[in-house]
């Protein structure tokens, strides 16, 4: 198949390439911030590929610290955020929330020691307590409490094995991602969930065209039970055989 220059040039603008000898439309590419060791997140991810295949787009990932992620998004270097907590578009403006719940953040204490107590917050009192830099669920449930904050998971669970914590709360999922990528053992994540937050998926605003789209789609991915079936599927893959 030949193309004149001026063809050729109006093939590039309107986003087509040539399969084949055959003109065909260019898949679009998004790219979302992702947060690093994050189990809720890798549950979104796999919501989202599905949701979007759906709709004709492709998705990629850039992972970064969550400050910085939210500050690439918002600025529109990025084109949202896998996934947050509802309501961080009332400081992040430019962003906007698409309204289908996708993931969830079960706020849990590891400890090596399961003889602590857990009802509520309440239990946590008197315990030296770590967490991640800004983990806002565990700053608002804790203001009388002794805690460490520190970035990465990698850091908590090594000052809970050096006994300078006597526990850490962190997302469940983000828990044992990392006790299994790194084969680690004596640790336990107290029952039940001291806190369980809905997690939503956000646009920047340069695309609030495909605002109407991925809601319909992720509305449909959740009817099928899919999200249900994704979140179970990551769970059972973290579990530590025998």
């Amino acid at each position: 198949m030949v193309f004149s220059k001026k063809c050729l040039l109006l093939v590039l603008a309107l986003g087509f390439t040539t399969v084949g000898g055959r003109l065909t439309l260019a898949v679009e590419t998004l790219a979302f911030s992702a947060l690093e060791d994050s189990g809720p997140q890798e549950v979104a991810k796999s919501v989202l590929r599905e949701a979007y295949r759906r709709i004709g787009i492709s998705i990629d990932f850039v992972t970064m610290p969550g400050e910085r992620a939210l500050l690439e998004s918002n600025a529109g270097r990025n084109d949202g955020e896998v996934v947050r907590i509802g309501g961080i578009e009332k400081k992040y403006s430019n962003l906007i929330r698409v309204p289908v719940s996708i993931s969830q953040l079960d706020g849990v204490a590891f400890t090596k020691d399961v003889s602590i107590p857990i009802e509520g917050w309440h239990n946590l009192k008197g315990h030296s307590i770590g967490a991640f830099t800004g983990s806002k669920f565990v700053e608002n449930n804790t203001t009388d409490m002794e805690v460490t904050y520190v970035p990465g998971v990698k850091n908590l669970f090594a000052m809970l094995q050096r006994n300078r914590l006597d526990l850490v709360v962190i997302p469940y999922l983000s828990g044992l991602r990392y006790i299994k990528n790194h084969s680690i053992s004596g640790f336990k994540a107290l029952s039940p969930p001291l806190i369980t937050i809905k997690l939503y998926h956000y646009l920047h605003k340069k695309n609030r065209s495909l605002l109407p789209k991925i809601t319909k789609s992720l509305e449909i991915v959740q009817k099928n039970n899919r999200i249900r079936q994704l979140r179970r599927e990551y769970i059972a893959s973290l579990q530590i055989s025998p």
